[in-house]
């Protein structure tokens, strides 16, 4: 049963973007998903973020919004909880060398594998985000930062996703 609804962003080329709004993932290529969350097509929680990563990106890029529906319980591997994250550290360094030795993403396959996660969401470390003087005031220490996102990788097509739309 489905009881989690969130709006997540895609930020790509068209070839991708259309494909998506279809309701079809297209599994990133990159190989340097081995060192985020995998084999996965990936998702910010915001359009800042997804307007961001257009920046980063070589050419023209379209940003989609859509709905995820998931089961939170069942669907999602959620390594912003450090419980879950440090039961599924124990589970790998009780695993072969083999998979111990791979990258996160490797590890993060092998889990989602292992337990049939269809969505994991995770943090990323952006240290080049700019800060406004709301958040970085240096007159008064604060514990406030921009500089993580929020970032959601889905796995498979076995989600639902609707009320796609272009931003």
């Amino acid at each position: 049963m489905e009881d989690t609804q969130i709006p997540l962003y895609h930020c790509n080329y068209e070839s991708v973007t259309s494909e998506l709004m279809k309701g079809k993932l297209v599994i990133s290529q990159c190989p340097n998903d081995e060192i985020w969350g995998g084999n996965g097509m990936y998702f910010w929680d915001n359009l800042g973020n997804a307007n961001y990563w257009s920046t980063q990106k070589h050419g023209v890029t379209k940003i989609v919004r859509c709905v995820v529906s998931f089961n939170f319980d069942d669907d999602i591997l959620d390594l912003t909880d450090y419980d879950v994250e440090s039961r599924y550290a124990k589970l790998i360094s009780l695993t072969d060398k083999v998979i111990k030795n791979k990258p996160i993403g490797k590890k993060i396959d092998y889990i989602c594998n292992l337990i049939n996660s269809k969505i994991i969401r995770f943090f990323g470390e952006y240290e080049q985000t700019p800060q406004t003087d709301l958040i970085n005031d240096t007159n008064v220490p604060n514990r406030l930062t921009n500089k993580v996102k929020v970032i959601y990788c889905i796995k498979n097509n076995n989600l639902t996703m609707s009320d796609f739309k272009e931003c």
